[in-house]
């Protein structure tokens, strides 16, 4: 059977020219609307043999994976050609006085990196962490493993000194949590997942406020914005108390960084975000209003199109190495969103731009806070962008900045470590359980035994594999 997408790429959307023909009709919509039958043989899968599907079935989606990024890349070469046609188009144009999304005129903008050598005399300081969870029946248990790791470029050669946040002497880098409350998995995972931002936050403020020499910039694993406002109706009182926590710590952490002149940089990895590609689709109709090379654009349906792709697609596509995105404008007034009770001198807002430092790995986004100000923004990007870029294509298929690697390494939290901390947590369960029953003179099967036996069962499917 044939792999088969109503909604996919073609190399035949494009003809020759690099001009998009209206796609035609579906022979079945001349007729009449989508018959619901012809709905339903579609959504019914289809069942092959380990042959059929070695064979027959995957060099059919190979082809049409083929073919569907072989017309994203006709697409991408019309839309590029279009900008290239456009010396003078001007991003920032696309603008009111209350919504400015770009912060620099060109799509495609060279970095210029320091050599390692230049980097002598930085500090840059990095967080990550590690989190294990674990759900029984009416039971989370939550371990969290956070470290800081500072690299320290004093020598000549450029050679970084590496120091540890717990000392690893002292190793104490761990949280546990046990939870007996009433909630569903995905909110044992929400709350799992602000524990481990605050550890986060907490311990690289405890690391600022007890260190000398504080460092010049400090990269935060993921996004400089705090989590989205939490949109359960009825959340436990405790995933709210933890959610306020968190934002409290991110007001500490902005109003610590700018007071001391630290540049605060988030660093993302694996975004699957599309804030910039919709902001250009945003701007789009204005652009090719204002300049007449990009009316070309509206006879591909260039909306549609745009849409098949997330930021990183789209960028790693059009973007070569040591160039980025234009910076854009994430949260024009973050420390105004967080903080009602102070009434602060300056807008600060938080501000990304897409590096792409190796052509083997999707570009990083690097996020950073800012007052509002185009000079000072475009400073503050090129800044950053020149000391992480040496230090982050080390390998060219993991572009990483040093310190981040090295706090992720550290931060791993094996699935051994927490299994260690659950089956001593279990045992002396058990132990304390059965002593308790051994002073009373109940049966051994009734429900108190039964409660004790249920507490720590595992969900069925992880059973399977370990009992058959």
């Amino acid at each position: 059977m044939p792999a088969t997408s109503r909604d996919s790429f073609s190399t035949s959307d494009f003809s020759k020219k690099k001009k998009i023909k209206k796609f035609q009709t579906n022979n079945n919509n001349k007729k009449s609307e989508l018959n619901f039958e012809s709905e339903k043989k579609f959504l019914t899968p289809t069942f092959f043999s380990k042959d059929q599907l070695l064979s027959l079935n995957l060099s059919n989606h190979a082809e049409k994976i083929y073919k569907n990024i072989q017309g994203k890349e006709q697409f991408l070469n019309i839309f590029l050609d279009a900008f290239k046609k456009s010396p003078k188009l001007d991003l920032t144009t696309f603008s009111s006085p209350h919504f400015k999304p770009f912060y620099e005129p060109k799509l495609i903008n060279p970095v210029s990196p320091y050599t390692i050598t230049q980097l002598r005399g930085l500090k840059i300081a990095a967080v990550d962490g590690g989190l294990g969870l674990r759900q029984y029946l009416g039971v989370q248990i939550t371990l969290i493993k956070v470290t800081v790791v500072l690299y320290d470029f004093d020598s000549y050669d450029g050679t970084p000194s590496i120091k540890n946040f717990p000392p690893i002497y002292n190793d104490e880098y761990y949280s546990l949590f046990s939870d007996d409350l009433p909630i569903s998995e995905n909110l044992g995972r929400t709350l799992a997942g602000l524990r481990r931002t605050l550890a986060e936050n907490s311990m690289l403020l405890n690391f600022l406020r007890s260190e000398s020499n504080l460092p010049d910039l400090v990269l935060l694993d993921g996004s400089l914005l705090p989590p989205p406002p939490l949109i359960y109706q009825k959340n436990p009182e405790i995933i709210n108390q933890f959610y306020d926590a968190c934002i409290s710590s991110y007001e500490e952490l902005y109003e610590f960084c700018n007071e001391h002149n630290i540049i605060l940089i988030g660093s993302v990895k694996d975004s699957r975000s599309t804030m910039f590609r919709d902001l250009l689709n945003r701007a789009l109709p204005f652009l090719i209003a204002k300049y007449s090379s990009l009316k070309c654009l509206q006879e591909i349906s260039y909306r549609k199109h745009l849409k098949y792709f997330t930021d990183s697609e789209f960028l790693f596509k059009i973007i070569p190495p040591k160039h980025r995105s234009p910076v854009f404008c994430i949260d024009s007034d973050v420390l105004k969103m967080y903080n009602n009770k102070k009434t602060s001198i300056e807008k600060i807002g938080v501000f990304g731009s897409y590096v792409q430092i190796s052509p083997y790995d999707v570009p990083v986004r690097f996020e950073f806070l800012s007052k509002i100000d185009s000079v000072y923004v475009k400073k503050r990007i090129n800044l950053i962008a020149n000391i992480l870029f040496p230090i982050s294509q080390i390998n060219p298929q993991c572009t990483i900045p040093l310190p981040k690697i090295e706090a992720h390494i550290r931060a791993h939290l094996p699935d051994t470590e927490i299994e260690l901390i659950t089956n001593q947590l279990e045992s002396q369960f058990q132990i304390k359980h059965i002593s308790s029953l051994e002073k009373k003179t109940q049966n051994i099967q009734d429900l108190q035994f039964k409660s004790y036996f249920g507490t720590f069962l595992t969900k069925r499917h992880e059973k399977l594999d370990k009992l058959f």
